[in-house]
């Protein structure tokens, strides 16, 4: 490795170190709840929030943030008191009103509707929130596999986890999830994201005896994500499910677990069947469940904001 290779480089990052150094760049952050890397996590979460640092406003890019700031609006409140069109100006058609509906959404730290009336979605006879946890980041000696399937009935408000201790057993808490959900076309079978469709599609292919069943439970899927997004701006940085659901006002039963804690409980179950660690994980993963049926529930209610009512209320603080 030669100096002179990489000395163009070298420049470059002292010279963003200088601006750093002496004022004239300020790094944005990444989106929490990674504003930034371990130790200053934490931190960086919880200045970005006590900043309303644009960042926040979820599904803007990086470009329009940088236009925002060029015309001196550093802050969603900032955004939000600009008003729709002012924002369109500085950005387009669409980014603007994008941009308007996320700040005020910050800046009434509630959902407001993209539309004018809540959006219902469909229902049927059985209507399942069911939520996937995957072994395969703890333990890369082992071929990744679904290990937990958990179920929310709306209907029966019954909770049921099918869970796998091995990669062996995943083919059977697949084949025991489709005898669950019974006849598909009686079923609407809510996730969030194309995480739980994607590993259905794995099982079909990898699991031939099951590959129907499986083929039924994706003619059931409802990705609530996208229903969401469609409906509402939300005051959240992300659509990520524990971003969306505190907006919504749900509330994880446990903060200290979250998806890379339940493998690592998950795994302490396997090696030293520790029961109190697979309660843990089953806890998440019932929570996902229920926020997703929360969520849901919110979509058709009344009384959110629309857009025309998020400025009239937004004008109204600002002449009061």
């Amino acid at each position: 490795m030669r100096h002179a290779d990489w000395a163009p480089e070298l420049e470059q990052a002292l010279d963003v170190w200088g601006a750093i150094r002496d004022n004239i760049l300020q790094p944005e952050p990444a989106k929490p709840p990674n504003a930034a890397s371990a130790p200053w996590r934490v931190f960086a979460n919880r200045l970005v929030s006590e900043r309303k640092d644009l960042i926040l406003l979820a599904g803007v890019s990086r470009e329009w943030r940088q236009k925002l700031r060029d015309n001196g609006i550093l802050t969603t409140t900032q955004a939000a008191l600009a008003g729709p069109q002012k924002l369109k100006e500085l950005t387009d058609e669409s980014a603007g009103a994008d941009i308007f509906g996320n700040a005020a959404a910050n800046e009434l730290n509630a959902p407001v509707l993209r539309g004018d009336r809540p959006m219902a979605l469909p229902q049927r006879a059985r209507n399942l929130y069911f939520d996937f946890e995957n072994a395969d980041a703890i333990a890369p000696d082992t071929k990744p596999y679904v290990y937990l399937i958990g179920v929310w009935d709306a209907e029966t408000g019954k909770y049921t986890a099918l869970l796998a201790r091995s990669q062996r057993e995943e083919e059977k808490i697949f084949r025991d999830f489709a005898e669950l959900v019974g006849d598909p076309a009686q079923a609407l079978l809510y996730h969030w994201t194309e995480h739980e469709a994607h590993h259905i599609k794995l099982a079909a292919n990898d699991y031939p005896a099951i590959s129907s069943a499986m083929r039924g439970l994706l003619s059931a899927c409802c990705d609530l994500k996208k229903a969401v997004q469609k409906a509402f701006y939300l005051p959240a940085p992300s659509f990520s499910l524990k971003a969306a659901a505190p907006a919504f006002g749900f509330d994880w039963r446990q903060h200290e677990c979250g998806a890379m804690d339940s493998m690592a409980y998950y795994w302490d179950w396997i090696s030293n069947n520790n029961e109190d660690a697979i309660k843990k994980v089953l806890v998440y993963n019932e929570d996902d469940c229920l926020a997703m049926h929360h969520i849901h529930r919110s979509l058709a209610q009344n009384g959110h904001f629309s857009i025309v009512q998020a400025l009239e209320k937004i004008n109204s603080g600002r002449t009061s």
